[in-house]
């Protein structure tokens, strides 16, 4: 019986919190999304960074052919804003700031140095089961590097966002 009315409550509010396997194009992490009003939800992320746009010259858009083994770890922190649904579902738009450490090899020696971006994606989420979390969304980031030495990098990117997770 008290199991029956836990699952009922439960049942009958929006999920306020999520957590996550981020699936971005650089980075793969994972994260906490906590909603803190009926539109808007914070979320934080740990990420292993691997910008591909650097390590595989995707398109040319490193705009050096010889880059190619760019690691580290970044934090990113985000707000969501839901437009048309109450969070955490539906249509959003998202700015956000992540900065990191990674390493890369330059004269046959791993340099460390500083990473970051800011950019801002639109996107759609979904709550199959009022439960799975999945997100996609696209959008545009400046992304930068500073290395001791080395080859560094600093220009505007496309940004893929993709998470699976699980609200409650």
């Amino acid at each position: 019986m008290l199991l029956a009315l836990v699952l009922t409550v439960v049942s009958q509010t929006e999920p306020a919190n999520v957590v996550l396997a981020d699936l971005g194009l650089h980075v793969i992490g994972v994260g906490y999304q906590r909603t803190i009003t009926q539109r808007v939800a914070l979320q934080a992320d740990l990420e292993l960074y691997t910008p591909w746009t650097q390590n595989i010259n995707l398109l040319g858009l490193s705009g050096d052919a010889n880059r190619g083994d760019v690691t580290g770890y970044a934090l990113r922190a985000r707000p969501f804003f839901y437009l048309l649904k109450d969070a955490p579902r539906g249509l959003w738009i998202s700015p956000f700031a992540q900065v990191g450490v990674a390493n890369q090899t330059a004269d046959a020696t791993k340099v460390w140095g500083t990473v970051w971006a800011v950019g801002a994606s639109v996107g759609w989420a979904w709550l199959p089961f009022e439960h799975l979390s999945i997100v996609f969304g696209l959008g545009g980031q400046f992304h930068a590097s500073i290395f001791a030495q080395g080859p560094h990098f600093a220009r505007f990117y496309p940004t893929l966002d993709g998470s699976l997770g699980w609200a409650f």
